[in-house]
């Protein structure tokens, strides 16, 4: 009897330390060493200008000239009446480039104390939000948003947006494993695209039945993917 006893002892110890001792609290952010978070923010992509704004007009003859932005010659962000009618047609993108490190959006540490390999989640320190950086054509107008969204989608794939967030809490991406007596650090970077390229309008006369040509003016700038998950070990440690 007393054998039976000590081997039931022996088994509970051995739950209590696979289910307590290997945890982390996930919201326990100081415990985050500095060269890891700095390690994390090094990877973080450059961040490619939003275009300068300059706009073009072309005739139905082929011709096109520079001309000044219409949100320069009136207060509207984009174009207003200024005695011509003017109806949004599309955006075209010059380049398109997929951005796998855009925005660091928190580091996750989780201790394995056991002799045994863990298999664990990212989870989120962190409530936090992935955001778009556009020029003001752009985010001004919801169709303008819209088309230029949709037009990301269509070249590079998947899902886009302004804004993805992120719930403190919730597990993301694939399964890791963690070798025994190890500390690992997992960080979740937002995957963004940066593009640049015309928004164009189709300009017609004042009385809005007759075609004129065509009003382009450059824009461009990041949106964040909805679907895209880029999770990276940062590094590890023995405990």
């Amino acid at each position: 009897m007393n054998i039976l006893v000590r081997k039931i002892t022996v088994c509970a110890l051995a739950v209590l330390t696979l289910t307590t001792s290997s945890v982390y609290a996930a919201n326990d952010q100081e415990k985050i060493p500095r060269k890891i978070q700095e390690l994390a923010d090094s990877k973080v992509s450059p961040k490619q200008p939003i275009p300068e704004l300059r706009a073009w007009e072309t005739d139905l003859n082929g011709n096109t000239t520079e001309v000044v932005p219409l949100s320069q010659r009136v207060q509207a962000l984009s174009p207003p009446s200024d005695g011509f009618v003017y109806v949004f047609d599309t955006y075209n993108p010059n380049s398109v480039t997929k951005d796998w490190r855009y925005q660091n959006l928190g580091t996750f540490r989780y201790q394995n104390s056991t002799s045994a390999p863990a298999t664990i989640q990212y989870e989120q320190t962190y409530t936090t939000a992935g955001k778009w950086n556009v020029g003001v054509n752009i985010s001004g107008k919801s169709e303008i948003k819209a088309a230029f969204l949709a037009k990301l989608e269509v070249t590079v794939g998947g899902s886009w947006g302004y804004e993805r967030q992120w719930t403190s809490g919730t597990k993301y991406g694939a399964n890791q494993t963690v070798n025994p007596n190890t500390t690992i650090y997992l960080t979740n970077y937002q995957v963004g695209a940066n593009t640049n390229g015309l928004l164009v309008w189709k300009k017609y006369s004042p009385s809005g039945t007759s075609l004129l040509g065509t009003y382009t003016e450059t824009a461009g700038g990041y949106a964040v993917s909805m679907s895209d998950l880029n999770i990276e070990v940062t590094g590890t440690q023995p405990n």
